[in-house]
């Protein structure tokens, strides 16, 4: 039940469970319980810095390397990193929310995925998109304002103001709409 907040985590909180830990400079952050869930700073860069993000409970749930302003409300293993800023993921297990995605959000399920992966060279990092549960969905490489409700394997890619309601399989990967 050893619970750590680390040097230059000024203003930051934990609640309660065990093992949870608010490392350097990830300040003005909370994990409110759970066990094993981390908020990771990195360095002394202040502009890097996992801040102003909570973990409301869970199992080994991550938020790090400058994924500020970000929450994760349970689950099991989500992970916000590398720059996602203002963003959510709200239950299930192993989503993630990475590379300067800003303002998404998943809802629950397993493994889907909100982030840049580096494909679609040169365009925009994914913003204000929304997955609702299922597996294995993902919005990436300049998608925004998209949609995917739920399903299996789903894919919205280089394409703005996409929606995928459900399914599996289904793609949407150009720059139109859907």
């Amino acid at each position: 039940n050893h619970n750590q907040i680390l040097s230059g985590s000024d203003q930051s909180f934990i609640g309660a469970g065990g093992d949870n830990k608010i490392m350097d400079y990830a300040f003005q952050s909370s994990i409110l319980g759970g066990f094993g869930n981390i908020i990771k700073g990195k360095g002394q860069n202040v502009n890097n810095a996992s801040r102003e993000s909570a973990i409301v409970g869970g199992v080994i749930n991550i938020i790090s390397n400058g994924s500020y302003r970000t929450i994760i409300g349970g689950g099991h293993h989500n992970s916000a990193s590398n720059a996602a800023f203002d963003s959510a993921i709200l239950g299930g297990s192993y989503n993630t929310i990475a590379n300067l995605a800003s303002s998404n959000i998943i809802g629950a399920g397993s493994y889907n995925y909100i982030g840049d992966l580096g494909t679609q060279g040169g365009l925009s990092f994914p913003w204000f998109n929304f997955i609702g549960a299922g597996s294995y969905n993902e919005i990436r490489d300049g998608a925004n304002y998209s949609f995917i409700g739920a399903g299996l394997s789903n894919r919205i890619s280089a394409s703005n103001f996409s929606f995928i309601g459900g399914g599996a399989r289904n793609r949407i990967e150009h720059l139109c709409s859907s």
